[in-house]
């Protein structure tokens, strides 16, 4: 299923040393991935398609995305239990469930960034545009949010909108409590 993102995880519900750190390669994606064993036994893997860059279009033109580092929110899920690919990890008898989370090709995204403009080598430039320089939505420079998700802006805020309102609501009850105890101290 061609894809602009991908991330599994691995359960194998056996018994087995934990290792940290292995590298792979599938399908000419490169992953980092990552093996534990949780407190029940079960040894687990996960790994992403990682600093990938591809494309967004909107009405007004497109632009590369590097996910790096993104809060990336998915629904498109495939469930797989014993694989034939895990047959090697299921010979002494465990279980085996793979979960493969991933964005379809030409699927609706929203992202927030930041948009970084990004300088090529010299004499390489974007023929159609005529432009030197290379625009990139990433990780805010300043450590702020960015999201990769599936939902709208509009679902998003949604969401949000109750967290917010208990926020500020818990945030005034404190701020009224904290000026209480003061003038209870003057």
């Amino acid at each position: 299923l061609p894809c602009v993102y991908y991330e599994f995880t691995v359960t194998r519900e056996a018994a087995g040393q934990a290792a940290t750190g292995t590298d792979g390669r599938f399908a000419f994606v490169r992953w980092a991935s990552t093996r534990v064993r949780d407190e029940g036994g079960a040894e687990r893997w996960h790994g992403s398609s990682g600093p990938i860059p591809f494309l967004v279009r909107d009405d007004t033109g497109d632009v590369e995305v590097d996910p790096t580092g993104a809060l990336v929110e998915i629904s498109c899920a495939r469930v797989l239990h014993n694989p034939p690919l895990a047959a090697g990890l299921t010979a002494d008898g465990s279980r085996v469930t793979v979960v493969e989370r991933f964005i379809p090709l030409d699927h609706p995204v929203y992202v927030m960034g930041e948009l970084q403009r990004l300088e090529r080598p010299p004499g390489v430039q974007r023929p159609e545009i005529g432009r030197t320089d290379h625009l990139v939505v990433g990780r805010p420079s300043r450590g702020g949010l960015f999201l990769l998700s599936e939902r709208s802006e509009h679902e998003l805020l949604q969401t949000l909108r109750p967290r917010l309102f208990l926020a500020l609501t818990l945030g005034s009850a404190l701020a009224a409590l904290g000026a209480w105890e003061l003038s209870r101290l003057a």
